[in-house]
Order: C-alpha cells, then sequence, then structure tokens
C-alpha cells in the first residue's frame, strides 16, 4: 500500500472530519515516510515582544551643560530714606561700597539746605547754593566692580532743584546736603556688562 493511500497520511488527516476539530491551523505538521508516521508539533509562536533592547540601539546622547556661562546680572529695587544734614552723594556711594553693588538713582525727592552743581561739558566753574530748595528730580548711577573688590571712577549725579522765589536751577551734582530726610528709589545690580561703541 502507498503512502497516499495511507489512513494517516497528512492529505487523509486534514480531509478527516475529525482532523481540522483536533488540530490547530497553527500546528506544524510533518509526514516522515521513513516511520510511514505524523508529526505533529504543537508549539504555538509567541505574540509578546522580546524583552530587552533592541540589538545594535544605542543610548541617546545626552545634552552638555555648559559651566562657563556667566550668571545674568540681579537687580532689585530699593527705597532708600537718607537722614537730615547728611551729604548725600556721599551716603549713596557708602551704601553701594557696603552692599558691594552698583547703584541707579531713578528718582528722589525732599528739601535740600546746600548743594554744590557744575554744568556737564562746561568750562565754568560750579556753583554752590547755600538755601533750602526742594528737591523736584535726582538721578545717577554709581558702578562698583565686584572683580577687583573696590568701586569705579563711573559716577554722575544730576539733580533739578526748585528754589524758594520759583525759580530752577539744575546741573551735575557735587554735593548735595539734606535739610530734612530725603526719600530715593533705586535698583541696585552686580556686574554689568561694559560696551564700548565704536564710531
Amino acid at each position: 500500500m502507498s503512502n497516499f493511500e495511507n489512513p494517516t497520511s497528512p492529505t487523509n488527516l486534514l480531509n478527516s472530519p475529525s482532523g481540522p476539530s483536533q488540530i490547530s491551523i497553527n500546528n506544524i505538521i510533518e509526514y516522515s515516510p521513513i516511520e510511514n508516521s505524523v508529526i505533529v508539533n504543537f508549539g504555538m509562536p509567541s505574540s509578546k515582544r522580546p524583552r530587552g533592547r533592541p540589538i545594535g540601539s544605542k543610548n541617546k546622547p545626552k545634552r552638555e551643560v555648559n559651566n562657563n556661562i556667566s550668571p545674568s546680572p540681579t537687580t532689585n529695587q530699593i527705597i532708600i530714606q537718607v537722614p537730615p544734614k547728611v551729604n548725600i552723594i556721599q551716603w549713596v556711594v557708602s551704601f553701594a561700597q557696603q552692599h558691594g553693588v552698583s547703584l541707579a538713582i531713578l528718582r528722589g525727592s525732599g528739601s535740600i539746605s546746600e548743594v554744590n552743581l557744575k554744568q556737564t561739558g562746561s568750562q565754568i566753574p560750579s556753583r554752590v547754593f547755600m538755601e533750602e530748595m526742594n528737591l523736584i528730580s535726582f538721578s545717577g548711577v554709581y558702578l562698583f566692580s565686584s572683580s577687583v573688590g573696590v568701586s569705579s571712577t563711573t559716577n554722575f549725579f544730576n539733580a533739578l532743584l526748585g528754589q524758594r522765589n520759583g525759580s530752577v536751577v539744575a546741573g551735575s551734582v557735587l554735593g548735595m546736603l539734606s535739610f530734612g530726610p530725603v526719600m530715593l528709589s533705586a535698583i541696585t545690580f552686580s556686574d554689568p556688562d561694559f560696551y564700548k561703541i565704536k564710531i
């Protein structure tokens, strides 16, 4: 009897009524002509993804951190009350040096008993006013260099004052004595960047 007439051959097994119901379509069927038998492999392929990283995968490159970036200057807005009978310019400079910061005066108000003014860019000597005046406007900058631990010579202050007769005087302040309490609005900052503009 030939292998094709064998009732246990793969053809008869698949065509028999009980064949498909007993053997899953996922099974692997092999026929051995030597042993004249059917070998059924019930191994099922796994549908789960393999654990671990794929072959050849690499870590994502980490972003480099630049530690050489200098911190941005820190600014703080403050209100300064200058006591009476005090040289305001010297008092502001001393305040900046004690705190190790640069200082920018935005505005000021109060009464002044004496002021020494000079016209910027003028050859005319400075003039001293010894009378009570109203401080209308006051602004200026004092720069402190923390890299060397000493203050720089970059500082200037301007003032606008009203006299009792209604006239107004203004100029660069070389010295100014407070008559009563003087209020100053200022901003402190450190390590400013310097730019030199070429013409």
